[in-house]
């Protein structure tokens, strides 16, 4: 399947790039507004105020993050393509979760409430899966603007669908919460839950999981710079250059590039030695010139 076959079955990339930019936008407003109120939150149990004060403290704190944010989304692609490069991304959500992290532990050995334990986990939570879509919606605004308006060649898969183990594990996470919660153990049933949320966070960027149906056509698409894997809901760039070899073995299409491998089982791809042929010249350098964006 070359692209100018499938081309017609795609959404145009400026379409594509205002959603993501939009949904980037949303999300970091949210972001920021969860952060400033999280920080309000836990200063005002420690500064043991009325609920009352806390409860207005907090929404203020929240209304304060929420415009910090919308300023910061007025770069918009800009901060997106910044945030977008991987080590980038998953720094800065390290880094935003870490303090809380702390907070949370320290309720372990009884240096905090557990109440303060309990918000600062909640807010670990909520920040990481909130900077981990952040941080996928980032990327994949960088990678439109890594890539030509037309990729040299198309190729359909099909992402793995979910197992009866990843339901299993799934419903585990979420058992095991419930079980914590109803004995009273909130930190115990926090951090299940927590942990639960993130595997369906992670099933739904890498395409296992699927809320109904997807705007976009699971895809991997052959650039001059490198190459797109278009998931139902994100994509990724990998660059030629961070790809050691290319090579179809065992009925998988194996890109070697250190500790992060693309792995595409041959079954799951339309053409795969079309695709296969597609990297190779490209991956080489033997390969056609695509239109620059």
């Amino acid at each position: 399947m070359t692209s100018s076959d499938a081309m017609s079955e795609l959404t145009t990339p400026s379409s594509d790039s205002k959603t993501v930019e939009s949904a980037f936008r949303y999300v970091l407003v949210v972001y920021v507004g969860f952060l400033f109120a999280a920080v309000t939150a836990i200063g005002a149990v420690v500064a043991d105020v009325t609920t009352t004060e806390s409860l207005v403290t907090t929404t203020a704190a929240f209304a304060v993050g929420a415009v910090v944010g919308v300023a910061l989304s007025r770069k918009g692609t800009s901060l997106a393509n910044w945030l977008g490069e991987k080590r980038r991304r998953w720094l800065v959500s390290i880094l935003s979760v870490a303090p809380f992290v702390v907070v949370a532990v320290a309720a372990i050995p009884g240096f905090v409430t557990e109440y303060v334990g309990l918000l600062a986990l909640l807010t670990t939570i909520g920040l990481f899966l909130a900077g981990y879509v952040l941080s996928w919606l980032s990327h994949t605004q960088y990678t439109a603007s890594r890539v030509a308006d037309r990729p040299i060649l198309t190729c359909r898969w099909e992402p793995p669908k979910p197992s009866l183990l990843d339901r299993v594990v799934l419903a585990g996470w979420l058992v095991l919460a419930t079980a914590n919660a109803a004995v009273g153990d909130w930190l115990s049933a926090v951090v299940w839950l927590g942990i639960g949320l993130g595997w369906l966070a992670s099933g739904l960027t890498e395409g296992r999981f699927r809320l109904g149906e997807t705007r976009d056509t699971p895809e991997i698409r052959v650039y001059e710079n490198g190459l797109v894997k278009q998931r139902p809901y994100v994509r990724s760039f990998v660059p030629w250059s961070d790809v050691d070899h290319v090579r179809l073995r065992e009925g998988e299409l194996v890109l070697d590039r250190g500790l992060f491998d693309v792995r595409l089982e041959r079954d799951a791809l339309e053409t795969p030695e079309q695709l296969l042929t597609a990297i190779e010249r490209q991956h080489s350098g033997d390969g056609p010139r695509s239109t620059p964006a």
